[in-house]
């Protein structure tokens, strides 16, 4: 909301607030409860006028989740988040919700980290003599700094600096800085670098909370400071914790690379779903005309038969017939009686088996319907085992015990579909981990359950530890070696099963035995109808 839209909000400005925000050196927000801005300081309004944009355009990326972390604790100041406006201009925003619910948010400009600590060393014994003032100004850094001697002996810190570090013992005023803190030699070099009076770059580095033992990100600057004689009176560090910004790039990140994954995979459907569609026919052709074939060669080879009687008590010259034996002896017309038929069953065999394939890619490779329609249970099954054939043939044997009673179901087949072959495909990459020279064994079974469908798959693999159980459903983990598992097909089979049919899937394991996966999906029995019916 710009400024000369705040007159038409109805919302009115709190006068003290305005006065306390206008003499802030960097720009700061007064928010309503319901997140209309109040009033903006001199600095925010200047900034809005440089950057060409309105106030309201000033708000961090994620303002809303901010804030609502912000409201968890009132009175406390939360720092949030950094932007990046231009390269001159990057600010870190901090949040502080008063008991009324308003939100005051105030930004630092971390881009100038070194202009504020030339100004706080050149300043330092001036403001010493307004102590005051010192602590006034102290008061309104929403960013952590700490103020030290030559020595690493504590001189001020800012209040925000004792709220991230919390661990610090409150009289920690003269105290040294690696007493409290363990300080890693990395740091303490940096440390000893800004007192030669050199400027270190700004670093990003992970410390463990002595408090907590909990890990913490945190961005860090070191420069000197100078007394009025010009010479290095010690060092200001300004730290930011920035965990959360951490786990949310993280977050972003694996959230990208999911979508990737799912772009590459419906690229991939697209593609096998074209090719499918375009073999489809030839292999039509072919099938048909291997029927043709295969009846023409029974025929023939009856025929051939008919005329073999028919020789035996011909009247022909001894020349002829032997002219006839040698014939048949050059193309072995006894073995091509015996496998014509043979070969001919089989390619057409080989053929309807492609022919499946094609089906089931179809069925898989094709954007999800926006409707659930019904579903064969056990046709999905037989598709997923087809599909994933080259997977577990090489270390498994499969067994099938499908309930032909099953009723369809209604479901996204495509994706239901997808979530069984994920769960086959994982049944197969245990077995192979076992690294047995005996073949491994994957069971599926279905069963009606009267208010639900059962779809079990269990495998003789190597087993999940107790203490995995729990996560074998999340997003990217997997036990598997690098470039051995991407830790996402029982997060997608978990997400298809639970979200989009509002099922269930269970997990029972143990090291060195069976595994087993079981899918349930509820059903209506007055609306289900059975495939083989």
């Amino acid at each position: 909301m710009s400024m000369d839209a705040l007159g038409d909000a109805g919302l009115a400005p709190v006068r003290a607030q305005e006065d306390a925000l206008d003499h802030f050196p960097f720009p700061a927000l007064h928010l309503h409860q319901d997140g209309a801005i109040l009033h903006a300081n001199p600095a925010a309004r200047d900034l809005a006028v440089r950057l060409d944009t309105s106030t309201q355009d000033l708000l961090p990326l994620y303002h809303v989740t901010y804030v609502a972390e912000a409201r968890k604790q009132p009175g406390r100041t939360i720092a949030a988040c950094t932007r990046a406006y231009d390269p001159e201009t990057v600010l870190q925003w901090s949040y502080r919700v008063d008991a009324n619910g308003a939100v005051t948010m105030f930004a630092a400009d971390i881009s100038g980290l070194s202009h504020l600590a030339e100004h706080l060393a050149e300043s330092k014994d001036r403001l010493l003599q307004s102590e005051a003032l010192l602590r006034r100004f102290i008061e309104h850094v929403p960013i952590a700094v700490a103020m030290f001697d030559r020595d690493m002996r504590y001189l001020l810190a800012s209040r925000k600096w004792l709220e991230d570090f919390s661990f610090i013992s409150k009289d920690f005023i003269g105290k040294s800085h690696y007493s409290l803190i363990p300080i890693p030699e990395p740091v303490r070099e940096r440390h000893r670098r800004a007192l030669q009076g050199e400027t270190p770059p700004t670093t990003e580095m992970v410390f463990t909370r002595p408090d907590s033992g909990a890990q913490e990100w945190v961005h860090s600057q070191v420069l000197p400071w100078r007394r009025d004689d010009g010479e290095i009176g010690g060092i200001l560090v300004f730290a930011e914790i920035i965990t959360a910004r951490k786990i949310a790039e993280e977050a972003r990140e694996r959230r990208q690379a999911s979508v990737r994954q799912q772009q590459k995979m419906e690229s991939l459907g697209t593609l096998a779903a074209g090719i499918a569609h375009e073999i489809g026919s030839p292999i039509q052709y072919i099938n048909d005309n291997l029927g043709f074939l295969e009846g023409a060669t029974a025929d023939l080879i009856g025929l051939i038969g008919t005329y073999r009687t028919a020789l035996e008590s011909a009247a022909i010259s001894e020349t002829a017939r032997q002219r006839i034996a040698d014939a048949e002896a050059s193309v072995d017309l006894a073995f091509l009686r015996k496998e014509c038929g043979v070969a001919a069953s089989q390619a057409r065999s080989g053929i309807e088996t492609i022919g499946r394939i094609i089906g089931a890619i179809k069925t898989f490779a094709n954007p999800a319907e926006a409707e659930a329609a019904p579903a064969d249970i056990n046709a999905l099954v037989r598709d997923a085992l087809l599909l994933s054939r080259n997977r577990w043939q090489p270390v498994a044997d499969t067994e099938v015990d499908l309930d032909d009673t099953l009723p369809l179901v209604l479901a996204h087949a495509d994706q239901l579909g997808q979530a069984i072959l994920n769960i086959v495909v994982n049944a197969a990459q245990a077995i192979a981990e076992t690294n047995n020279p005996t073949r491994g064994k994957i069971l599926i079974r279905t069963r009606d359950r009267g208010t639900h469908v059962e779809i079990a798959v269990s495998d003789t693999g190597v087993g999940i530890p107790q203490h995995h159980l729990g996560r074998v459903f999340e997003p990217f983990f997997t036990t598997r070696a690098p470039g051995q598992g991407s830790g996402q097909g029982l997060s997608i089979a978990h997400s298809i099963v639970t979200r989009v049919h509002g099922g269930e899937i269970r997990c029972e394991s143990q090291p060195g035995h069976p595994t087993r996966f079981t899918v349930i999906l509820p059903y209506e029995k007055s609306t289900a109808g059975s495939p083989g019916r």
